[in-house]
């Protein structure tokens, strides 16, 4: 038997690509033995300290004190990501179970048997619809 439901999904944005692109060449850096760039303070023109050291010029004592890092977390903000929702017919014969979500926002978890799953054999997809509404829609199908 067969539902649809509505799967949320996250995307990333601009802002949230960006960041995903500065991690992934930070670590690719890291990796290739190069040495990593200043994550330092810059000045209104978008000037660092690097900048006036190589024209032989003392930096501005606000830009000191930038050191040379890798990024070691890629931390994702609010901005960075947006909501998605996509219909999806849910196989009702591969559920295992529905699970409510603990927020009070009215969503719920779908956990389904996957072989294709590589952690546990499971797929946890998140949809829109409450547990009572799942409930009557498989009701529904039923009679």
């Amino acid at each position: 038997m067969i539902i649809r439901l509505t799967r949320i999904s996250k995307e990333l944005t601009e802002s949230g690509e960006k960041k995903l692109k500065e991690y992934e060449e930070s670590q690719m850096a890291m990796f290739n033995g190069e040495p990593p760039k200043t994550d330092g303070p810059k000045d209104d023109m978008g000037r660092d300290a690097k900048f006036f050291e190589e024209l032989g010029i003392e930096p501005p004592e606000e830009l000191l004190g930038a050191q040379p890092s890798f990024a070691k977390a890629l931390d994702f903000e609010d901005k960075d990501d947006e909501e998605r929702e996509t219909q999806f017919l849910c196989n009702l014969d591969k559920v295992i179970y529905f699970d409510e979500h603990t927020d009070d926002d009215g969503r719920s978890i779908v956990v389904i048997d996957s072989k294709v799953s590589p952690v546990s054999g499971v797929m946890f997809i998140a949809v829109k619809e409450d547990i009572n509404t799942i409930e009557k829609l498989i009701n529904d199908r039923i009679k």
